[in-house]
């Protein structure tokens, strides 16, 4: 773990995925809500999984906006950064969302199909973010878009919140 500006990658992200948004003609909006300052954890992981978030938006969005939101808020006493991809593309529905959040699926579907990919990079990236203390949370739907919210702990979390968390292990 190390200490890392999230606005930094942020705006990374979003150079490396210019060329894919003029590829299909979409424009880019990049919105820093609030001083995001600095955040504790895996620098590489955050950039991956919003790299695949925007990516996604890009390819299923055409001649559309495409938006990514960063914000840092306080919940439950623990400073949080949130990182929101927003698109105008084709959606999708709640059984493709289902499956495409399910590790090892791949949302079969011609849009799928046509812009490539092993559909698993979803699944990942929710698994990415779990694994960093935070959630990715999706609401989809066809013809509208999608928008995908990481929450990512600004902090590792302190012994005494380690404590509280229960992780479903069996004791005995």
């Amino acid at each position: 773990e190390e200490t890392f500006e999230p606005e930094s990658i942020v705006r990374e992200v979003a150079g490396m995925v210019e060329p894919l948004l003029r590829q299909h003609d979409n424009e880019l909006v990049v919105r820093i809500r609030s001083p995001l300052g600095s955040m504790t954890g895996d620098p590489t992981r955050v950039r991956q999984s919003l790299h695949h978030l925007v990516s996604n938006a890009a390819k299923f969005t055409e001649r559309g906006h495409v938006t990514i939101e960063a914000t840092r808020e306080t919940q439950g006493g623990r400073d949080w950064v949130v990182l929101l991809v927003k698109d105008d593309g084709a959606g999708m529905s709640d059984e493709q969302l289902r499956v495409a959040l399910e590790a090892f699926q791949q949302v079969d579907s011609s849009a799928t199909r046509k812009v490539g990919g092993t559909g698993l990079g979803l699944a990942l990236t929710k698994q990415l973010c779990e694994l960093m203390g935070g959630a990715l949370e999706v609401d989809s739907r066809v013809g509208e878009g999608s928008t995908f919210k990481m929450r990512l702990p600004a902090a590792p979390a302190t012994r005494a919140s380690m404590d509280t968390i229960d992780f479903g292990i069996a004791r005995g």
